[in-house]
C-alpha cells in the first residue's frame, strides 16, 4: 500500500502571531504533532524554519 496525501491549510491567523512560538501554538492547533511526528519540541529550536517564516 502506498502513502496518501494530507493537506492542511495554514490560516492567516497563524501568520498573525507576534512570535515564532505563538505561531507554532496556533499551527499545532491545526496540525497536531502526531500527524507528522513533529511537535513543538522539535520545531521550536529549528532556526531555519523560524527565519523562513520571518521570525
Amino acid at each position: 500500500m502506498t502513502g496518501g496525501s494530507r493537506d492542511f491549510f495554514i490560516t492567516p491567523y497563524c501568520f498573525e502571531a507576534k512570535t515564532y512560538e505563538e505561531f507554532l501554538n496556533r499551527y499545532l492547533e491545526i496540525v497536531p504533532d502526531y500527524s507528522f511526528g513533529l511537535g513543538k519540541k522539535e520545531l521550536l529550536p529549528d532556526n531555519d524554519l523560524k527565519r523562513f517564516l520571518g521570525y
